[in-house]
């Protein structure tokens, strides 16, 4: 009797463990976005033929530091649509990096190696007559704009082109307010020279190009009644003076020209525009957030070397605090893709908003350790850190949060995508 005792709770204690573990084994075998894959982007997947846990990007977006749950755990990547893949094997895309162009079902040697992804656009997608860029420029493997191609939109950069094309461009075209900056080294590093208009035959050039950068070209805005509807003009001297160049809004610069490089004075903003200065190229370095006319940069003068200029700042709500570090948004306005912060609980006090695909690596004081409460719009996720750069206790959220309980007043950056 005491045996079949036995056996019977040995039986419900398996069945209980079973029902215990069965979602947790269902979950292991779910993929996050089965159902929201991209129309032009990217599915990274843990395992080899695009099994296990994932997560999808779209074409635009990049990661700097993949979060620790698949950091140097991708084994498999799906490219979709218009898309190419950019993955580097340090956080911030650096050390080894290499580019995917189509679905790979097995890494090998990238196998588990991946911390930090880009996924572009594919410009040999711009291959058909009439698929020109309207602003930006193609680049021909024979004279003459013959052979194959590739078309960059302007304020895009290739740190380093790939393998087929490396070293082998031989014309190139330019479309619309652009110019162009190609390097002999990765980096945009080496000779570099500068293209204004089309080149049949590169001669010097032919065969030597590595990296490129498809800038707008500001000498366009430059008579009186040109300044720009929404965007910023820079100026080499205060008071607005001395040589200019102006953006719209929505541009950015990820490295200026030597001209203009730790030269800027000045700077006048145009409409519902923002401008976020950096001290060092590719938008690092020490920063500093403008939404109104600055006469004089002072401690900024002769500082600036890449920009962003975002579409509408936070104006009156927090008086332009963060205007233009996360594209702005007035009062009232909401994400279609991100989540808005905000500082009382039950969506209420103070707030600002980011769209996916932007991150925070350290809130400024007005909103740091003090947010309460999160609304998401859209498709978004956002993870949440206790402290700057993304380190220290974290958590994801996918849904509205009205009270943030132990994380109240304790969040310092933040990612969403």
């Amino acid at each position: 009797m005491k045996r079949a005792l036995g056996f019977a709770y040995l039986a419900l204690f398996v069945l209980g463990l079973i029902h215990f573990l069965s979602p947790r084994l269902e979950a292991q075998n779910r993929t996050w976005n089965t159902s929201d894959q991209p129309l032009d982007g990217a599915c990274f997947y843990l395992d080899a033929d695009y099994r296990g846990d994932s997560f999808c990007m779209n074409a635009g977006e990049s990661r700097r530091n993949v979060d620790a749950r698949l950091n140097d755990r991708i084994s498999s990547v799906r490219v979709f649509g218009r898309a190419q893949v950019l993955v580097y094997e340090d956080e911030n895309f650096g050390g080894a990096s290499t580019t995917i162009a189509g679905d790979v079902s097995n890494l090998r040697d990238w196998n588990d190696k991946i911390t930090a992804i880009q996924v572009q656009y594919d410009r040999t997608a711009f291959s058909g007559s009439g698929n020109d860029p309207q602003n930006g420029a193609c680049f021909y493997l024979d004279a003459d704009y013959r052979g194959e191609r590739f078309c960059m939109n302007g304020g895009e950069s290739r740190q380093n082109v790939d393998a087929r094309l490396n070293d082998k461009i031989s014309s190139v075209r330019v479309f619309g307010r652009i110019q162009v900056i190609v390097y002999e080294n990765e980096n945009f590093g080496g000779a570099s020279t500068t293209f204004a208009g089309d080149v049949p035959n590169l001669r010097a050039w032919n065969d030597k190009i590595t990296a490129i950068q498809v800038q707008y070209d500001r000498t366009a805005f430059s008579g009186s009644g040109n300044d720009p509807q929404n965007g910023a003009c820079f100026y080499l001297d205060a008071d607005y003076r001395g040589e200019r160049f102006c953006v719209d809004s929505d541009e950015s610069q990820q490295s200026l020209e030597g001209r203009y490089n730790d030269r800027i004075s000045s700077i006048r903003i145009f409409g519902r525009a923002g401008v976020t200065v950096y001290e060092d190229e590719n938008f690092n370095g020490s920063r500093r957030t403008f939404d109104q006319d600055v006469p004089n940069l002072s401690d900024w003068n002769d500082r600036i070397t890449s920009f962003q200029v975002s579409g509408s700042p936070y104006r009156g709500q927090y008086g332009g605090q963060y205007g233009g570090q996360f594209g702005g948004r007035d009062s009232g306005y909401e994400p279609r893709n991100g989540a808005c912060f905000y500082l009382d609980s039950d969506h209420r006090g103070d707030s600002f908003c980011m769209n996916a695909g932007e991150d925070l690596r350290n809130l400024e004081a007005r909103f740091n350790d003090k947010i309460s409460s999160i609304r998401f719009f859209g498709r978004a996720r956002v993870v949440v850190h206790e402290d700057e750069s993304f380190r220290g206790d974290s958590k994801t959220f996918t849904g509205d949060v009205s009270n943030l309980g132990n994380l109240n007043d304790r969040i310092t950056s933040i990612e969403v995508r």
